[in-house]
């Protein structure tokens, strides 16, 4: 009988380490989750807020520094920093050639370049940054230019001449 009441105390006592443990885990996931969910919810309210319209596009052929310029206003509800700008994917493509242009500083072929109207380090709501697109292609006309922020956000304009 003895016997009995120990393997019952045994069992119990079991049962409650493996709960405890598994609560543990269920927490430590729990809290994981909601980390994720707030990532999400965050990420998803920044593209929300994010806007961005190609207003004009123009080739400059005029010189040996050929490129596209751009105009490009942010017609979101907040502001965009320089950083994000920097990490700006801007894709040029036509029925037969597709080019990808990242951001350099200097003019530099395959690569893009900006000036911002306000000096300010802020890509600010309602401001139209100058984009310069430094081509080594050349494209038949019509083309297009499909500007991607780094968030997911994207605009595109089909330059007809």
């Amino acid at each position: 009988m003895a016997s009995e009441g120990v393997n019952t105390a045994i069992l119990v006592i079991a049962g409650i380490i493996m709960a405890s443990m598994l609560s543990t885990a269920l927490i430590s996931q729990i809290g994981i989750i909601n980390n994720v969910v707030r990532m999400s919810s965050r990420e998803a309210r920044d593209r929300i807020a994010t806007s961005i319209d190609i207003v004009y596009v123009a080739l400059n052929t005029t010189n040996s520094n050929r490129h596209i310029v751009m105009f490009v206003k942010n017609i979101g509800s907040r502001d965009i920093s320089i950083d994000e700008i920097m990490k700006i994917d801007i894709y040029v493509y036509d029925t037969d050639k597709l080019q990808l242009y990242t951001y350099s500083q200097t003019a530099y072929p395959n690569h893009w370049n900006f000036t911002e109207i306000q000096n300010d380090g802020v890509w600010r709501v309602g401001e139209t940054l100058i984009i310069r697109i430094y081509n080594a292609t050349d494209f038949s006309i019509p083309f297009n230019i499909r500007i991607a922020l780094p968030n997911g956000v994207q605009n595109e304009y089909i330059y007809s001449g």
